[in-house]
């Protein structure tokens, strides 16, 4: 991070500590969107910090076919940084990666369970607490999202903006935040058929709020790249694309014919 940065950084960090001792977020929005928007721009490929992630398609116990990098929710400066389905897809060209589909979400939270690193998703208040990502990073630090950052998959308390064939030109899929246990009253949309079946998604594959500006606290920065299969190296745009059963898309029977964004249908 480039000094300049680091010290505008820290002294929104510090207003924003001073203000949260009297004020709700949505109070102090305008400190929380300059602080945000100086983590966004900060981050660097350095940043991304990679583990290899297991695909099994919903299967327990049996030997991984296949494996992707998947990088842990982005963190920068102490916080992690919520982003916008604009900034995901802008990274995504950054760094040669794309934003994770349903079906790498589904069994990045599997694997979470069966290492033993789910975290149940922890809500804010919508009315009061939307822009809150810095009293969130403070709940995230306190589970596997920060003893296992970097290490292992770790899921259920944070959204993504995905790679969907639902996204359109102004609206994009928003994703996440699981459940153990039937899917509750409240929840919108389904998980995907790799899912562990004891599981529940609070947003399932909806598309949902203004691509190039909404954030809140729990859309963060994951991406995904260098898919194998059988120990063979795979185009992942391909697999997306064109191989419809593979464990990397799950969208049956509608499919993506370009992994750039907006989507395009057929």
């Amino acid at each position: 991070m480039k000094p300049d940065k680091a010290a505008e950084i820290e002294e929104l960090k510090k207003k924003a500590q001073t203000e949260a001792t009297t004020l709700v977020p949505e109070k102090r929005r305008s400190t929380l969107e300059k602080l945000r928007q100086a983590l966004y721009d900060s981050i660097e490929e350095s940043d991304l910090k990679w583990f290899d992630l297991e695909l099994r398609l919903g299967d327990r116990g049996t030997r991984a076919k296949g494996k992707i990098k998947v990088c842990s929710p982005v963190k920068v400066g102490g916080f992690y940084v919520p982003v916008t389905a604009k900034e995901t897809w802008e990274k995504a060209t950054a760094y040669n990666a794309l934003p994770l589909t349903r079906a790498i979400a589904d069994q990045q939270n599997n694997e979470s369970a069966d290492k033993g690193t789910f975290v149940e998703f922890m809500s804010q208040p919508y009315d009061t607490h939307l822009p809150g990502f810095d009293l969130y990073s403070e709940k995230l630090k306190k589970t596997s999202y920060e003893t296992e950052y970097g290490k292992k998959p770790v899921s259920g308390s944070h959204k993504l903006w995905l790679l969907s064939a639902k996204n359109k030109t102004d609206k994009t899929a928003n994703y996440g935040f699981f459940h153990k246990g039937a899917k509750l009253p409240e929840f919108e949309g389904q998980p995907g058929k790799c899912n562990y079946p004891e599981y529940s998604v609070v947003n399932g594959l909806i598309v949902a709020h203004a691509y190039a500006t909404y954030w809140d606290y729990s859309q963060l920065l994951q991406l995904m790249k260098d898919f194998q299969w059988e120990g063979k190296s795979l185009s992942l745009t391909d697999a997306i694309c064109k191989d419809h059963d593979t464990a990397v898309w799950d969208e049956h029977p509608v499919f993506i014919v370009s992994t750039s964004y907006p989507s395009a249908k057929k």
